[in-house]
């Protein structure tokens, strides 16, 4: 055991054990890539405590291998005389931006890179001095030859990264393309080649000079320290590269596969340019009048908001509780809005459709209309409820007609957050429309209107709901296509794991896409973004969908109650045809009596600001920010709207919602009906 130890160790031959570490930090990044993207990855992916195993048994043995190699540098020090120890000070460092300038081919900004060169270089030439001072039997040359050729080849896999990361965001529309050192190194394909064959050569250059070093100072020949164990590692190193090529060519030609299988299932190709045609194309576009919607709908009330600090929320609360003399200035200042009654004409019409461009979720454009289209819908609960308190039901019922109209252009859209925007307007209106039937104030023939209008809204529901799951689809895919674009064939020989993750990535998640209804979406789709979008808000229509047919089943079910009242003067004890409830399958639940509804309140907050403080202070250690930022971030404010529940009589309906428990009519059993939709008509 002993003899094998000191073979494995180089005991005997100490300046070899030094080149065989040096050349085990040189071949351990491709190792790591390869079985990191190759092998924990799908097994992480598919089984989560088999991947964590497998990743710590892969830290333990690169742990190991850095062990062994500094156990082999440093048994290299005693064996050389005196005056060459210092030689071991620039081997290390060269050790050290092996590995850093190896891996860290990933940064985010130039800055960044001057910054660590602005370190690194000083500290290579104060090792140099020490080295040159006790050991002028190594050149300088040498030692520049040795390590200055991975501080370029960092630097140039960095700049190169950078330039493709500008890239990409600017063709997102987040920053503008202003270098063009930058765009003409993220767009040149031979430019790309030329850096990496740069790298290439300089990591050979100093790995040959390395060598030279070390032979210098342990007193051998240079052809002595090429030995079996060298061979061994590079022809592991060209074995594993090789299988990484392999790998990534069957990813990319089984992504390839998969999106023709995408399409074949949907019958058409699912990209942004395919639904911008389809979808998009219309004579009715109307870019000015967006134009002035997008100014005129950012109603704000400064003086207002300004007057009582924690007020703005005001316009998401339009059921809030309010003091009388903060309400009356409230509604006086609603109703005195020029903006919004210059919003409200723009919307007295359907509005014309707006032009769509690729980009999905980064269109600004758009992003500017959802907001001020959510921000109208909310504005138009308040316009429902004051006209009601003033008896004024035909102001009432024009806005709920302007309701459907801010919705018209949205359920027409592909875009996702454009059909979840559209169903939480529709749940706006069913909220609104149970308002007017609890005035009393509707007649029968309008109410058989509405009951027509939200079934044909429940019709429109699939088609809105396959534009949404098409959207996010091409969307999703179109930003892996973008990826394969920006990057070169060049990149591919450098970093093939990279590829074949984008390849298994893309492939799982245009297969996951083969589905008709966002729920048969999986759990654990078998790749890492497939499994944030199950888990994250884009797959928010697997909820959002049905609890949207629900509530309007609901509210046609509450109008057939109120036709009954109109007709025999009291609210049935039962009603025998209700909707069936989408999540249970049978009819939807009816009762009268007393109900607990959740309200909002208005009022003052105590002086403590304690938790506020104690919360920025944290953020402080994770975030830059001045002392001022911090102070207003921590501001307390002096009102606060405060959830609070009311015991109403009422007639009420609702769905067992998506866990299908049901609780009580009277909605005592809070745990029950955690998640039940109840729609109701208060009683007066």
């Amino acid at each position: 055991m002993k003899d094998i130890l000191r073979k494995i160790f180089f005991w005997d031959v100490p300046a070899k054990g030094a080149f065989f570490g040096v050349t085990l930090l040189f071949v351990l990044p491709r190792f790591f890539y390869a079985i990191v993207f190759d092998i924990v990855a799908p097994v992480f992916l598919r089984e989560e405590k088999s991947g964590e195993v497998a990743l710590y048994l892969l830290a333990a043995l690169i742990g190991c291998a850095l062990l062994y190699a500094f156990i082999d540098l440093v048994h290299f020090l005693p064996k050389v005389p005196m005056t060459k120890k210092p030689c071991l000070i620039g081997l290390c460092c060269c050790a050290v931006l092996m590995i850093v300038f190896w891996i860290s081919t990933d940064l985010i900004g130039d800055k960044e890179i001057y910054r660590r060169l602005w370190w690194v270089i000083p500290s290579l030439f104060v090792a140099w001095c020490i080295v040159y001072a006790f050991y002028p039997a190594v050149k300088v040359w040498e030692w520049l030859a040795a390590v200055v050729p991975l501080v370029i080849r960092g630097a140039l896999c960095s700049f190169m990264s950078v330039a493709l990361v500008r890239e990409v965001v600017s063709e997102l529309g987040v920053i503008p393309q202003s270098n063009a050192v930058f765009s003409f190194i993220g767009n040149s394909s031979g430019m790309q080649w030329l850096l990496s064959i740069c790298c290439i050569s300089l990591l050979a250059i100093a790995y040959l000079m390395l060598a030279r070093v070390i032979s210098k100072g342990g007193s051998v020949s240079f052809k002595s320290l090429w030995g079996k164990g060298v061979a061994t590692l590079w022809l592991v190193f060209v074995v594993t590269y090789l299988a990484s090529v392999c790998q990534a060519v069957y990813s990319i030609l089984d992504y390839r596969k998969a999106r023709k299988e995408l399409d074949a299932y949907w019958g058409m190709p699912v990209t942004t340019k395919t639904l911008v045609e389809l979808y998009a194309k219309n004579d009715n576009i109307d870019q000015a009048f967006w134009k002035e919607f997008n100014g005129q709908a950012a109603v704000r009330f400064p003086k207002f908001f300004n007057k009582y600090d924690g007020i703005n929320l005001i316009v998401g609360y339009s059921n809030a509780i309010l003091p009388p003399d903060i309400y009356v200035e409230w509604k006086k200042a609603f109703n005195e809005s020029a903006k919004l009654r210059r919003c409200e004409e723009m919307m007295e019409a359907p509005p014309p459709l707006y032009e769509r461009k690729a980009g999905f979720n980064f269109d600004r454009f758009f992003s500017r209309i959802s907001s001020r289209c959510g921000e109208m819908a909310r504005l138009e609960m308040w316009r429902v409820r004051f006209a009601l308190e003033e008896k004024d039901i035909d102001t009432a019922k024009k806005a709920l007609l302007r309701l459907d109209n801010i919705g018209t252009p949205l359920q027409s859209d592909y875009n996702q957050l454009a059909g979840l925007l559209w169903v939480a307007i529709e749940q706006m209106r069913t909220y609104a429309l149970c308002r007017i039937l609890a005035s009393g104030l509707a007649d029968e023939a309008w109410l058989r209107e509405q009951s027509a209008i939200l079934l044909e809204k429940e019709r429109l529901i699939p088609e809105v709901h396959k534009r949404m799951i098409l959207g996010e689809a091409a969307h999703t895919l179109d930003s892996f296509e973008m990826v394969a674009e920006q990057a070169s064939f060049a990149s591919f020989l450098m970093l093939p794991e990279s590829w074949g993750f984008w390849g298994r990535e893309g492939a799982v998640m245009a297969r996951c896409f083969c589905i008709s209804d966002f729920a048969d979406f999986p759990e654990k789709p078998a790749a890492i973004f497939a499994r944030m979008i199950s888990n994250g808000e884009c797959l928010m229509g697997t909820k959002k969908i049905p609890t949207l047919v629900a509530t309007l089943r609901i509210s046609r079910g509450l109008i057939e109650a109120e036709m009954i009242r109109l007709k025999t003067g009291a609210y049935p004890a039962v009603i025998d045809n209700l909707p069936e409830d989408p999540f249970s399958g049978r009819p939807l639940r009816y009762a009268i009596g007393e109900r607990e509804i959740p309200g909002q309140r208005f009022q003052q907050n105590d002086d403590d600001n304690g938790d506020e403080l104690e919360v920025v202070q944290q953020m402080q250690k994770f975030i830059k920010m001045t002392d001022e930022q911090a102070k207003e971030l921590a501001r307390h404010t002096h009102y606060s709207f405060k959830p609070e529940w009311h015991t109403v009589n009422a007639v009420q309906i609702w769905s067992v919602g998506p866990d299908g428990i049901s609780g009580d009519a009277a909605g005592d059993d809070l745990l029950k009906s955690r998640d039940d939709i109840r729609y109701y008509i208060r009683l007066q």
